[in-house]
């Protein structure tokens, strides 16, 4: 252990309250250890320090004395008084900012509930809207279907329709010789009316 100034002035302390005289040697044997290279100048120092107190007559160090403890007194009284103060005022602010994030608190719960039901309503919109999708297309592909059922419809009609004109020409061309035939058969018989006459 190292020796410092504090140890060898405790240690003289001590011996000086058993009624041992502090020598360096005294001390050493006190504190178990240490030189007296290192002991002897803290133990002067603490002789010295002896000696100017020794030059303060008893009354007046009984009253110095008793003039310590009421400014300790007070000192304490009043870090006492502060601290009380400082406690006080520190447990205000504590509570105000408690106060203040209850505040935010419910304010965040609020906005969480409000994204939430925005969510819902996303949700919501975009369900509608994938259904209004699927409808659309099932209603163009219908559209589609009807379309080319109406062209093939369409390109039937316009084939019975050239069939029927086909069958038109023909029958108006058989008319017509049907009708040149009897128109023949007329003359012919009325050729032949004359004749007999």
């Amino acid at each position: 252990m190292a020796i410092t100034k504090e140890h060898v002035f405790k240690a003289a302390d001590a011996l000086t309250e058993m009624g041992v005289d502090p020598t360096n040697s005294a001390v050493r044997e006190h504190l178990g250890s240490g030189s007296f290279k290192t002991i002897t100048p803290h133990l002067k120092e603490w002789r010295e320090l002896q000696e100017q107190s020794a030059d303060v007559p008893a009354d007046l160090a009984s009253s110095m004395e008793h003039t310590l403890r009421q400014v300790w007194s007070q000192a304490k009284e009043t870090a006492k008084l502060a601290f009380v103060g400082e406690k006080n005022m520190l447990d205000a602010q504590i509570s105000e900012l408690e106060d203040e994030l209850r505040l935010k608190d419910e304010e965040i719960e609020g906005l969480n509930e409000k994204i939430a039901d925005l969510n819902k309503t996303i949700e919501a919109k975009n369900d509608a809207t994938e259904t209004a999708k699927t409808e659309t297309k099932e209603r163009i592909a219908e559209l589609k279907s009807e379309l080319t059922e109406a062209r093939s419809d369409a390109k039937e009609a316009q084939k019975s329709e050239r069939e029927l004109n086909k069958q038109l020409i023909a029958l108006t061309k058989e008319i017509a010789e049907v009708k040149a035939s009897a128109e023949k058969a007329q003359a012919e018989a009325a050729e032949a009316k004359k004749e007999k006459r």
